[in-house]
């Protein structure tokens, strides 16, 4: 329907609230601020003339009413007709990039938009009478021309935060190939090659060192090669290899293929690579690309993965539309935080904190980047219904949703942080434990007396017993993660597994002597050479609590009622029984100093009972330790633990916590005490000097008025202003990073300020909530791969379906009836208490 005309003379714009953007006015026009609405969705998106924000047609009269903005620049997209022997057939990457030629191509929806998409354009006045005036208009005043062009000609600001590009990290120089030695006389052939020791002719490995030519490593699903190339390394030493059919000169004629050092453990550069290829008769200028990167592997490995059981994918599951059934789309490895957020937004407390509430508040450039805003958001979005519609294609087949893409969310959560800001594939439950310390922060600065994290804490029971004296310590701290040992030698088969492990091994040790070394991890999971399955240790969920509270022995315990060191019994226990319990099952072990991923079925998970680990304190019987605590010593840290924790992924402030807090004792025991300790306020905090009082607490470092105030215009109290301005010797800056990384033990310093003055604040007793220890499952998040780095997340819930309970997978943009739930492949459980 064409636009009736419209005498712009006749129009009064308000220049005051018309302002014209420049190259670095952060500008969105992409996507709505308050919803998931673009220029695609129907009544296009509304960008404001005077804030550069945008909004869809729901909300910017709301933004109009109030703040006066009254001008916008509509943006509409329609899709345009394609015959369908014109239409692009969508090409597989072949790079583990973004934004690359062969990688995901994120540009592919801006660029495609030009091809596939009308782009139509009009000026939208809200104020008399909704004035809409169809664009370009050479009549409209030069300043509002000025302001269209520059929202036009400037890139999206949701562009701006996108990763372009994800090649990974230059590669180094490998620390041998410079001075390689190179023995033999073998040449190798252009083509034709197959392992020394196998029958495989992919995936090849030449040594550099001796021509010797071996099959690669295998991958987590038994794919891959025999091991043959690093096991010839490590019988000689020899520690450069490059893949065979990778080597090739590229577009500017500079040798090109995959080499790595198993001496470094990493892919390397080799910057005589010519030389050492000469040396066995290889004219790199003869040779042409035939086999996949290790890259292109690792790619087909992420595309091709069998989730058959946990996504169900072998079912023809019922897919689900409407509010609470909208799909998160994968932006990029994002599946850790879809299945966190879904699960948090299926519990009616999050529903009604941020869905349930007046969904158009004020939105200004200073608030579009909160995180109270963005959980807003994405609760409209997972909620509202508006994003999960059931449409059909033009052979009137249906379509999955696309689900909601969280870039925003993701950039604003992650912002500042070492993993979560980047396009990695990162842990689940260190992404949940996070938000949850974001949102307890957040809640606090605008002054919430009780976080909504308050739903998931408990209080932990630690009691140690001098094994001499008999005399007992109880401490609490708080925690919002229940993390389970997996005691393997609890499994209910475990006559059937041991004798599984012994078969395997005997099978092995015999192939290995006939040179075929194929054991099980070479074959896809679920079958061995006897065709029989794969026995897998099967550990029922209260042997894990058993475990969890176990009496352990702690070596070099100070026993104040001794005045020495001597051996404590510590158990672990709960306090509190919160309203909803995560529990983690702690799958990840070491084997040899290598994590390694327990292979693992946790039965009976879909009830909990806590009733047997309730912590009740000291007992009639119990006598305490004397409160006197040793004299403090210098702080002695083994630096090979803590390397080893490191190279796991735990960070390295918590990796020196737990190998000091543990006494030093071994790797085992300070990674117990990390996950152990993992929900501890000071957690991340470095260790402090023994020597060290808290510094900065003088009375002749007093605060100007000024900068007092300037903390407080960020949301915060006096006293804390105060406090945090002489902890960081008046620097402004410092304060503020200060009071948000000591919010959770603000109350002392505070106590700590004032001692003098008999007025002193008392402190902040943390409440939980409590009850029965009798859980039932809710939902669940489940992993598949290696390491919590790689691989994917999906998440059940339990939710009511056509007036029945159910179980609902959420898989990234796919939200379907799930028809077996894989209750015992879970690595994180959320329980609700009965």
């Amino acid at each position: 329907m064409q636009q009736p005309q419209v005498d712009v003379s006749s129009l009064k714009f308000d220049f005051s609230k018309i302002n014209i953007p420049n190259q670095h006015t952060p500008i969105h026009k992409e996507e709505c601020c308050i919803s998931f609405d673009t220029p695609k969705s129907e009544g296009g998106l509304n960008i404001c003339l005077n804030t550069f924000l945008a909004f869809s047609q729901k909300f910017v009269r709301k933004h109009f009413e109030l703040t006066g903005n009254s001008v916008f620049l509509n943006i509409k997209r329609i899709k345009k007709w394609t015959p369908p022997e014109e239409k692009k057939v969508e090409e597989v990457p072949t790079k583990m990039a973004i934004g690359v030629e062969g990688g995901f191509n994120i540009k592919e929806e801006e660029e495609d938009d030009k091809d596939q998409y009308d782009e139509l354009l009009s000026l939208v006045l809200l104020e008399p009478n909704n004035v809409v005036i169809p664009l370009p208009n050479n009549d409209l005043p030069e300043k509002v021309k000025l302001s269209i062009k520059g929202v036009l000609e400037n890139q999206a600001v949701e562009r701006k935060k996108e990763v372009l590009q994800w090649e990974g990290e230059p590669l180094d120089e490998g620390k041998h190939t410079l001075t390689l030695k190179q023995v033999g006389n073998v040449k190798v052939p252009p083509s034709g090659w197959k392992c020394s020791q196998c029958d495989i002719t992919d995936n090849l490995w030449l040594n550099l060192s001796d021509g010797h030519i071996g099959c690669g490593r295998k991958f987590w699903d038994g794919s891959g090669g025999n091991n043959h190339a690093v096991e010839h390394y490590q019988q000689t030493g020899f520690p450069i290899c490059v893949k065979l059919g990778t080597i090739q000169l590229d577009e500017h004629g500079e040798p090109k293929a995959d080499v790595y050092s198993y001496a470094e453990d990493k892919m390397v550069k080799d910057s005589k690579l010519v030389e050492h290829l000469e040396y066995f008769g290889i004219n790199i200028r003869e040779m042409k690309k035939t086999a996949k990167t290790m890259t292109e592997m690792e790619l087909d490995q992420n595309l091709n993965f069998d989730f058959t059981r946990i996504q169900e994918s072998d079912k023809n599951l019922q897919p689900l539309y409407g509010p609470g059934y909208t799909g998160m789309k994968n932006i990029g490895n994002s599946c850790y935080l879809a299945s966190v957020m879904q699960t948090l937004f299926s519990l009616p407390e999050f529903q009604k904190r941020y869905y349930d509430r007046e969904m158009s508040c004020y939105v200004s450039t200073s608030s579009i980047d909160t995180l109270t805003l963005q959980m807003a958001k994405l609760a409209y979005g997972l909620l509202s219904g508006d994003y999960s519609r059931e449409e059909f294609d033009e052979n009137n087949e249906r379509r999955y949703q696309e689900g909601i893409p969280p870039r925003s969310f993701k950039s604003v959560v992650g912002k500042g942080h070492a993993e979560f800001s980047t396009m990695r594939q990162q842990d689940s439950v260190e992404f949940y434990q996070y938000l949850l310390q974001l949102i307890e922060r957040e809640d606090k600065r605008v002054g919430f007396e009780n976080s909504i994290t308050h739903l998931f804490n408990f209080k932990v029971e630690e009691r140690i017993e001098c094994s001499e004296t008999k005399k007992v310590k109880y401490t609490h701290r708080k925690d919002n993660l229940l993390s389970l040992p997996v005691p393997l030698s609890e499994a209910t088969n475990k006559a059937e597994y041991d004798e599984f492990c012994k078969r395997e091994k005997e099978r092995e040790a015999k192939e290995k002597e006939l040179g075929l070394a194929q054991n099980v991890n070479s074959r896809p999971i679920g079958t061995s050479n006897e065709n029989k399955e794969v026995v897998r240790p099967k550990v029922p969920l209260s042997k894990c609590l058993e475990a969890f509270a176990d009496v352990d022995a702690v070596e070099n315990f100070y026993s104040s009622a001794l005045g020495r060191k001597t051996i404590g019994l510590k158990q672990t226990k709960l306090s509190t029984f919160p309203d909803y319990l995560f529990v983690q099952i702690r799958k990840f072990v070491l084997d040899g100093w290598v994590p390694k991923k327990l292979d693992v079925f946790i039965t009976d998970a879909e009830e909990l009972d806590l009733t047997n680990i309730r912590g009740t304190g000291l007992k009639p019987n119990e006598q305490e330790l004397p409160s006197d605590e040793p004299k403090q010593e210098s702080i002695y840290i083994d630096m090979q633990i803590v390397q080893s924790l490191v190279e796991m992924g735990i960070p390295e402030n918590r990796a020196k916590r737990g190998a000091w807090k543990t006494n030093n004792v071994g790797l085992d025991a300070a990674m117990d005490w990390v996950f152990d300790h993992s929900g501890d306020a000071d957690i991340d905090e470095p260790i402090p000097e023994p020597s060290k009082k808290q510094s900065g607490s003088t009375s002749s470092n007093a605060p100007s008025d000024s900068d007092v105030e300037a903390i407080m215009n960020l949301g915060f109290p006096k006293e804390q202003a105060v406090v945090a301005l002489k902890q960081t010797s008046n620097n402004i800056e410092r304060a503020a990073e200060w009071l948000f990384s000591h919010m959770d033990d603000i109350d002392q310093y505070l106590k700590e300020e004032t001692p003098s003055t008999g007025i002193t604040k008392e402190e902040k007793h943390e409440t939980f909530t409590d009850g029965s220890g009798k859980y039932e499952l809710i939902g669940f998040i489940s992993h598949i791969g290696a390491n919590t780095g790689c691989g994917h997340y999906v998440c059940h819930l339990k939710k009511e379906v056509d007036g029945q309970q159910k179980w609902v997978l959420y898989n990234d943009s796919k939200v379907l009836v799930s028809e077996n739930p894989p209750f015992d492949m879970g690595y994180l459980y959320l329980y609700k208490r009965k």
